[in-house]
């Protein structure tokens, strides 16, 4: 993997440097985060310590819209001996508007997603309007998986013909696929579409369909309404089956279709009040059932404060469930300090144990932005289980934006 992103990382180089801008611009985020845990499986103190960098750098070249954009990090556990671990999460170039402003090409370690599948990959993506609103896209390069070391037949592809630039309608139809050492291991089909309607409302949709399981794999339905000033009242049908890669051991196993409703209003009690309720209904084709309820509000700026509460119960399949959370926050001195304190407590009861059990977290998070571009957090979190055990984590980080 560090191979490829190398090789990457030398091409955008090479292909970028004749034509470099002396107007070119950088900006980002280093962030160096300390962490440390107690290791549920075993009680061993974890103590990582990383390094992260964002970055885009825009106006390469001369009367171009090219820029280059990444993300990595770089981490160590300082109470093991293990070496120092580097992540490429994305590094690409972003060409827009060539050929007659109808081509965009990005190029690099990047996340790409359609309509039929997504997925990380070291190679190129293409969109090119074809006529009006009508674009094709088409990408493909080696599939990147953090967890197992290349293949050099690990590969990934995926086209789609969409609509591009219209106001209030989008629709796209894609094809994905994957290879696994030179071995089909993959081959969706997607469409999506939504559409405004007028100016109360939206519909929605997605399906996937697993051609090598020759079966729809997610469906998803939705309508948003908001009829009146500072309503919104959503609905959705959401139905998936889980999908293996055929070379995968675990393609072989029988799944459940999982399928969910869900139904939420929410009332702009004031313009920094809200208040929500959401219910949810969900099931598999084997009968296990369950269902979802929350009740809440967000407030901001009341009295300088933000405040989230809510309270959630859950009934049915793996047991009975009810809980609440509370965040509030507020800053200080002109901004330069945010505190925030939040509290979660669940009492639950397992289907298979009638005991009843309680588990909560109680949190403090401060942060102190000593310039307009550096700034320090420190955020500490007691969890206590089931057993009346404390868990201690914390965090303390360092962002310094350029």
């Amino acid at each position: 993997m560090r191979r490829r992103a190398g090789a990457w990382i030398g091409a955008l180089v090479l292909v970028l440097a004749p034509g470099w801008a002396a107007g070119a611009s950088l900006h980002g985020r280093a962030s160096t985060v300390l962490q440390w845990w107690e290791r549920a499986y075993d009680g061993r103190d974890i103590t990582p310590l990383s390094q992260y960098l964002s970055f885009v750098a825009s106006d390469l070249w001369q009367g171009q819209d090219l820029s280059i954009r990444g993300y990595g990090q770089l981490t160590k556990d300082l109470t093991g001996g293990d070496p120092w671990r580097g992540k490429v999460f994305y590094l690409y170039a972003d060409w827009n508007d060539l050929w007659g402003d109808r081509l965009d090409l990005a190029a690099g370690r990047q996340f790409v997603q359609n309509a039929a599948g997504s997925a990380v990959m070291d190679g190129a993506d293409l969109h090119l309007r074809v006529a009006g609103p009508v674009a094709v896209r088409l990408f493909g390069g080696g599939d990147v998986q953090y967890v197992n070391e290349y293949n050099s037949g690990d590969a990934l592809g995926g086209f789609s013909v969409y609509l591009d630039g219209l106001e209030h309608t989008f629709a796209e139809l894609a094809l994905f696929t994957k290879y696994d050492k030179y071995d089909l291991a993959r081959l969706m089909a997607g469409a999506s579409v939504s559409q405004d309607l007028w100016n109360w409302g939206r519909a929605y949709g997605d399906l996937q369909y697993d051609y090598l399981g020759d079966t729809v794999s997610e469906t998803l339905l939705g309508l948003r309404l908001f009829p009146w000033a500072g309503w919104i009242f959503t609905g959705e049908y959401f139905e998936s089956l889980p999908v293996f890669d055929s070379t995968s051991i675990y393609s072989v196993f029988a799944t459940e279709r999982y399928k969910e409703g869900r139904l939420k209003a929410s009332y702009d009690v004031a313009p920094n009040v809200r208040l929500y309720a959401e219910v949810i209904r969900a099931w598999y084709e084997e009968g296990d059932r369950a269902f979802e309820g929350e009740v809440g509000t967000r407030m901001f700026d009341v009295y300088g404060a933000r405040i989230d509460f809510s309270l959630n119960r859950r009934r049915g399949y793996g047991g009975e469930l009810d809980g609440f959370r509370l965040v509030a926050g507020r800053n200080f001195w002109n901004d330069h300090l945010f505190v925030e304190a939040g509290a979660e407590y669940q009492a639950f009861q397992r289907e298979e144990d009638q005991d009843d059990d309680t588990t909560s977290a109680y949190w403090g998070y401060v942060e102190y932005r000593w310039t307009r571009t550096l700034a320090t957090s420190v955020r500490l979190e007691n969890l206590v289980d089931g057993g009346g055990e404390n868990h201690l984590e914390g965090l303390l980080r360092v962002d310094w934006d350029f």
